[in-house]
């Protein structure tokens, strides 16, 4: 019997399989965190800033930029999700 892996999600600090086959979460490599799908698709329109104070604290102690969009929502990076160890 193999043992369930899983990974914590940032946003909602959820636990999702994450191995095994099944990656329920993607890392966002530029913010360095790990996101699950349900999150993601969430928020596809943007990250309410209000809605994650945490995540802002975070991107703003590691100095990492981000952009709003007309909504003054966060913007996700373009071509940064990763599925899996080795992807």
């Amino acid at each position: 019997m193999k043992k369930a892996m899983t990974t914590q999600c940032f946003m909602c600090q959820s636990h999702v399989p994450f191995g095994n086959g099944n990656y329920q979460a993607k890392r966002i490599l530029p913010w360095d965190i790990m996101v699950c799908d349900t999150c993601r698709q969430g928020n596809w329109d943007g990250i309410v800033p209000s809605s994650y104070p945490h995540f802002v604290k975070h991107l703003q102690d590691c100095g990492l930029s981000f952009e709003l969009n007309k909504k003054g929502w966060i913007e996700w990076p373009s071509v940064t999700l990763v599925r899996g160890p080795s992807n």
